[in-house]
């Protein structure tokens, strides 16, 4: 802490920009860092105050130097609320206007915390190097790494190391005690002689090197946890591996419950209201409130009067609107699109020295309007929608490149995502040791062994892709075919033999129909999956496997675990990572992508496709069997040298249409996922039906499961 009553008459303050020669007040300093953020950094003797200058065209960084024992009044007052945690009280002049010619000034006050979002430094020379708190992310606060005499004891030996050499070697860090932006793990330290260069460094590239300390703001920093908990958990999840309880696969599920908790969570961030709009000056703790005058330039950026945020009550008609519908799948979809973008955007702003946070609310006032006017307008939704699918595409297109020798035909939203969501897993083999398992659901038929090709190639594994059916056989044949076997380890077993998790070693291990093994079976393959060690038939010697594993069923898991056929256990290992593909009921406008794609020797009518949109049949056997249809067609058109393109009509001849009453009962029985006509009673009773087990309550409503646990949520189920 620097001492406030000093010896000598502190100096004055000065501060200029050496870019565009602008001497600040300490007013104009206020307004910079209230804006973009303040660039303090502590060291022994000195400390450094830094800024991005508002009046440079560039937004240059500017960063000066101050003995500690003769700081300006005013820094030092700051120096000793960020160092103590207190509230900092300020006042800004306001020029002279027509409205108020003589000027004024205005007070105000708020809470300093170092803010090191988002995460991404690109600066990784010598100038600096730095560590990570091993903190876990909903932690206020940092302990003082930066004194002398302070016990390392109760940290990893290597930070330990690290910290203390900063201090000796009297490198820069942030102000010891100070409040520390939820999550803010990565802590900077700066070599003195260097700074000069890399403030050059930092203006050059227009992104952030030096963290920032900023004043504190709920709205704010939900909008950080919110990308920490759907972005960014990965830059810290293996840190925590050694001193957290949960498992490392918590941070990798993409459930449908996480996806509706990410639908509520960003529908409650459009929901907040801009922070710094009030005109109600405070001088007590929590958000800064400002009475600036229109003319005067404001320390917060005000928002423009038709926006929807400057009127609370403006904001709340429209997003009641949208919180009524929230359980509607189309407005849950629309949520998730633009989280999405939104966390990108975000984080992406976020590095840059210029941003400001006006701009966010820009995107939010953006998001919102948009799911309204889906909302009041079937049109406006259509548009939406159609957006929503191009995005989608964009992100598949890009997602096929992880994976080019997997053609996944599609022009589907659901199918797109899962593309998407598959060329993110090398993420987590470059960050972590994940090693799956991986769980494809979905009918016979839909394309689980495409699924897994790709995302083999996705995770760029440099060993083979070898696949196991999980059909009837023995169980020492499966056991051998699984983990191997030593000669003689049962009759037939004439010599030794390698197994499946050894020849896919370095590579990824396919199970199918995972749910055909035996209990005994399963029991040894929980085993492997969780010490990823195994045993040879035949032989007490262990083995290390590396292979990546997913596995596939089109069995009710949940069904045969009630039933006392599959290892409840075994299930919950399995069922973190799960991907759920769509049957081709539910994807019908890629049909006429599949005749395009495997109409190998014959054309294709052009009205096939109009009629296909009409065409009633659930494809009980997905894709396998339209592949079948499109290959038997084109057979007898060679047979008989027809040459006629290949039309509806052929297509009527090969398929079974139900008549009108069991197409009735198919589809009460079997509405489309994602149904949103069903009730709140409905549901209770589906649930109440099967003991509250939400997949087979699903099932039974033709509903998907995310559905069903919108409305669960209701009533505590």
């Amino acid at each position: 802490m620097i001492e406030e009553h000093q010896s000598t008459q502190p100096p004055p303050f000065k501060f200029k920009c050496p870019t565009c020669q602008t001497s600040y007040s300490f007013s104009d300093f206020t307004t910079s860092i209230i804006q973009r953020g303040l660039i303090l950094l502590d060291g022994i003797s000195h400390c450094w105050f830094g800024c991005t200058c508002s009046f440079c065209a560039d937004h240059s960084t500017i960063i000066q130097k101050f003995p500690k024992n003769n700081l300006p009044q005013e820094l030092a007052e700051l120096y000793n609320c960020i160092y103590g945690d207190r509230i900092w009280e300020y006042s800004i002049d306001v020029p002279a206007s027509d409205k108020n010619p003589v000027g004024s000034e205005s007070f105000a006050s708020g809470q300093w915390e170092y803010n090191s979002f988002p995460y991404t430094f690109i600066h990784k020379s010598q100038p600096f190097f730095s560590f990570k708190s091993q903190l876990p992310p909903n932690s206020k606060w940092l302990n003082d790494f930066n004194g002398p005499g302070h016990d390392y004891d109760d940290l990893n030996p290597e930070i330990a190391v690290q910290i203390q050499d900063a201090v000796n070697n009297s490198n820069l860090s942030y102000i010891r005690g100070s409040r520390i932006s939820e999550p803010a793990i990565k802590v900077l330290w700066f070599k003195e002689d260097e700074i000069d260069e890399l403030v050059l460094f930092e203006t050059a590239k227009k992104k952030k090197v030096f963290p920032r300390y900023t004043l504190y703001d709920s709205t704010w920093e939900s909008m950080q946890i919110f990308c920490w908990n759907h972005a960014l958990q990965l830059d810290f999840v293996k840190q925590i591996s050694s001193i957290s309880e949960i498992p490392l696969v918590e941070f990798l599920s993409m459930s449908s419950k996480k996806k509706v908790a990410q639908a509520y969570d960003f529908l409650t961030i459009l929901d907040k209201p801009y922070s710094f709009s009030s005109i109600n000056p405070s001088s007590q703790g929590g958000a800064i409130q400002l009475n600036i005058a229109s003319e005067a330039v404001s320390p917060m950026e005000s928002l423009n009067k038709n926006s929807i945020y400057f009127s609370k009550e403006s904001r709340e008609r429209i997003t009641k609107k949208i919180w009524d519908h929230f359980n509607k799948d189309y407005i849950q979809e629309m949520l998730l699109v633009r989280s999405d973008k939104f966390i990108s955007e975000f984080i992406e702003l976020s590095k840059f020295i210029s941003f400001s946070r006006k701009s966010v609310w820009d995107l939010k006032e953006q998001y919102l309007l948009e799911i309204h006017s889906a909302i009041i307008s079937g049109y406006k939704r259509r548009v939406e929608q159609t957006k929503d699918a191009k995005y989608w595409q964009k992100q598949a297109d890009e997602a096929d490149k992880c994976f080019l020798n997997v053609k996944i035909v599609s022009q589907d939203p659901a199918i797109n995502k899962l593309k998407a969501h598959i060329a993110r897993f090398s993420k987590v083999v470059s960050k972590m040791n994940f090693n799956g398992p991986i769980l494809l659901l979905g009918e016979k038929g839909t394309g689980k062994n495409h699924f897994a090709a790709a995302i083999h190639q996705a995770l760029q594994r440099k060993g083979q892709f070898i696949k196991v059916d999980c059909g009837v056989k023995s169980e020492n044949l499966f056991e051998s075919e699984l983990f191997g076997h030593k000669k003689g380890a049962f009759t037939g077993a004439t010599e030794n033999r390698k197994g499946a998790f050894e020849i896919a070693s370095g590579g990824t291990l396919f199970l199918d129909e995972i749910g055909n093994i035996s209990l005994n079976l399963q029991q040894k393959l929980l085993g492997v999956l969780q010490n990823w060690e195994y045993e040879l038939l035949g032989s007490s010697e262990t083995k290390k496997s590396d292979a990546f594993v997913i596995v596939a069923t089109n069995a009710n898991l949940e069904k045969l675990v009630e039933d006392g056929k599959f290892r409840g256990d075994l299930l919950d290992r399995l069922g973190n990572e799960r991907i759920v593909i769509p049957p081709l009921r539910e994807r019908k406008k890629d049909i006429p992508l599949f005749f395009k794609q495997f109409a190998k020797a014959t054309k294709i009518d052009l009205e096939l496709e109009k009629n296909l949109a009409k065409l009633d049949y659930d494809w009980p056997g997905n894709i396998r069997e339209l592949v079948q249809i499109i290959e038997g067609i084109e057979r007898k058109k060679i047979m008989y040298d027809d040459t006629s393109p290949i039309s509806f009509e052929d297509l009527l001849e090969k398929i079974k249409l139900p008549n009108k009453k069991e197409s009735s009962r198919s589809i009460n029985k079997k509405s489309p996922p994602g149904n949103t006509k069903v009730t709140d009673d409905k549901v209770k009773e589906a649930l109440a039906n099967h003991n509250g087990n939400k997949s087979r309550a699903a099932e039974e409503l033709g509903v998907t499961y995310a559905t069903i646990l919108r409305h669960s949520k209701k009533f505590d189920i």
